[in-house]
């Protein structure tokens, strides 16, 4: 009997031992069956953990698999039973940011082409010029180089590992039609005369009587109505009638109504700038301006705007190539033009900001005021998007100093010049294209349809000249602890191009520009009441923190006011706790209830905020 039941417990102990064997966890001994003779030899997990971390684990990861695999088989007993386990995917993805993410030094600096497409070939350039090396493994180099917005995990991998990256976490949401237009309404609201170089704008639905009053006071002014986030072009047509910009469910739920300028500077044909402005850091943001970009040319001559919406049939086809000057739109008109001797002739559909600003000054035209107002409004977007900017990244990735701050991003925004050479700004574009070579279908020579790439000279030459000299404003070679670093770090050497890129922020003249940081000290004040886990929303508690502090409170408006004034900015931006965007619009609101005797809307709240600022502060 005795037999029997040693035999049975120790298939017992067997099958489990095996079972545990498959599921790849550790094998144990019982020492009280051990030691009469019931146990089984004891299995050493240190083999079969070195075989499952090696099948299970990519070799980007650079682990030390012989270390983890003996911390695996340190010990046998019940309490570290469970160490042997392989983690699931939402562990391993946690392991990856955070807890494996520590390179080693790289002697040689690394930029990351995973996620880049077709903007890879610039970066190879780039590679080649300075001695660098590309990789394209998940996590891995010192640079980390995106073409769209990060992903969660890609905001994970940025808040532990030390590289360099070329997004700001969410910042596309910031160039969207309708947002962008909502923030640098704040701005032209309290600073007209200041911020008078964006068209007359209107947002869909939400704002489709005021455009009714404005389109019925002067039938003789047009308007554009673009899709919020459409790009290249799509979609974009003229408003003939209130009709066609009418709330339609066939239709995008949201319209950006924009006033067309009727009198564009024409150099034969109309055209528009590309400006790049270069955005880095967090505590310390700084920005440049390139003074080098791309000017695009419409590719059939102006006409009136009014003709084109007398022509229906006309308004679809040859209005569009006379009035949109879209890369993506004009390439497929057949008289699109490409230019060889770009770099000296004023020639092509595309050509060199330099080369059109000689040909204007030839022309007549003020050239170094439109540098200066290039300058300008490179500068107020900046200041503009500041806030969004810095708290969308304290939300996402942490406070500053407790995280990598190696962000940057470079932008492209679109200036039309009329023709009293004021400059305009028509949108600002999260990301513009950094690749010169273009993807075309053409049919082979059995008819079946293929992808072809072309190489653009004039934008292989742009994109080389501005993303090299950002990425010398951007990289630190001490930081880095490279070995190989070669680019003109030092501007006074003779080697590379000629450099383009001048400061704009924070401004030479502080004077000038500090008061439009009102909206910067609004958002250092909404993350004091938010606190530093969470400060992205406002609870009703934490609004409600404005009342005690002295002077907060008037005999027309107390503590249950606090509560409704936060119940109505709330639901009017369909939130279910207060955003940036509510307790800014709140604050103008209390302002006025506050300080009732001062004129000024914007000294109101200028008042309001440094008030409160003393004393959350404390």
């Amino acid at each position: 009997m005795s037999v029997f039941t040693n035999r049975r417990k120790s298939d017992i102990i067997e099958k489990h031992q095996k079972k545990m064997v498959s599921r790849g966890r550790k094998t144990f001994v019982d020492h009280k069956t051990q030691s009469s003779g019931l146990g089984l030899p004891k299995i050493s997990p240190s083999k079969k953990s070195k075989e499952i971390l090696n099948n299970f684990y990519p070799k980007s990861l650079k682990l030390n698999r012989l270390k983890l695999a003996s911390q695996a088989s340190h010990t046998s007993t019940r309490s570290n039973y469970k160490s042997g386990i392989p983690p699931n995917s939402k562990q391993l993805k946690t392991m990856r940011a955070k807890k494996f993410i520590e390179d080693e030094e790289e002697e040689v600096f690394t930029i990351n082409t995973k996620h880049s497409k077709l903007e890879r070939y610039t970066l190879k350039d780039i590679c080649l010029q300075n001695e660098w090396k590309e990789v394209k493994h998940t996590i891995s180099g010192s640079l980390m180089w995106y073409i769209g917005p990060l992903r969660d995990i890609d905001i994970k991998i940025l808040a532990y590992k030390k590289c360099y990256f070329n997004r700001y976490p969410k910042s596309n949401l910031i160039c969207r039609k309708s947002r962008f237009h909502s923030i640098m309404r704040k701005y032209t609201r309290f600073f007209p005369d200041q911020f008078n170089f964006i068209p007359n704008t209107f947002i869909l639905p939400d704002e489709f009587r005021q455009f009714c009053r404005t389109f019925n006071s002067n039938r003789e002014r047009v308007y554009l109505a673009k899709p919020s986030m459409s790009k290249g072009g799509e979609g974009i047509f003229f408003v003939k009638s209130k009709r066609d910009v009418a709330k339609d469910p066939s239709k995008p739920t949201s319209l950006v109504v924009q006033e067309y300028i009727q009198n564009p500077l024409l150099l034969g044909k109309k055209f528009d700038l590309r400006i790049y402005l270069l955005v880095k850091g967090v505590k310390n943001l700084e920005a440049f301006v390139a003074m080098e970009g791309m000017a695009r040319f419409c590719t059939e001559d102006y006409t009136d705007p009014l003709d084109a919406l007398s022509n229906e049939e006309e308004s679809k086809t040859n209005s569009l190539f006379s009035h949109l000057t879209n890369f993506t739109l004009n390439k497929e008109n057949e008289k699109f033009k490409t230019s060889k001797d770009f770099k000296t002739k004023d020639e092509g559909s595309k050509r060199l900001l330099s080369t059109v600003l000689k040909s204007l000054k030839k022309e007549g035209a003020d050239v170094e005021s439109i540098k200066n107002q290039i300058r300008d409004i490179a500068t107020k977007i900046v200041i503009a998007f500041q806030p969004f900017l810095v708290n969308t990244y304290h939300t996402e990735v942490g406070i500053e100093g407790e995280s990598n701050q190696n962000c940057f991003h470079i932008f492209g925004f679109d200036i039309l010049i009329d023709d009293n050479s004021k400059c305009w700004l028509m949108e600002v574009n999260s990301q513009p294209s950094m690749s010169y070579v273009q993807e075309q279908v053409v049919t082979d020579e059995n008819g079946m349809p293929r992808t072809q790439k072309i190489p653009s000279e004039i934008d292989k030459y742009l994109k080389n000249v501005i993303l090299k000299e950002a990425l010398d404003l951007v990289i630190d070679k001490d930081l880095c602890n490279m070995k190989s670093f070669k680019t003109a770090a030092n501007r006074g050497s003779k080697e590379g191009p000629v450099y383009v890129f001048e400061k704009v922020f924070p401004p030479s003249d502080t004077k000038k520009y500090s008061k439009f940081m009102i909206y910067n000290e609004i958002r250092v004040l909404f993350e004091l009441l938010a606190g530093y886990k969470k400060p992205d929303n406002l609870t009703i508690s934490q609004f409600q923190k404005l009342c005690n502090y002295p002077g907060m409170k008037k005999d027309t408006f107390k503590k249950p006011d606090y509560t409704m004034l936060y119940q109505s900015c709330k639901k009017r931006l369909s939130k279910n706790e207060m955003t940036l965007d509510g307790f800014t619009t709140a604050l103008e609101h209390l302002a006025c209830h506050i300080y009732p005797e001062v004129d000024s809307s914007y000294e109101r709240l200028k008042t309001l905020v440094a008030h409160v600022i003393s004393y959350a502060s404390r």
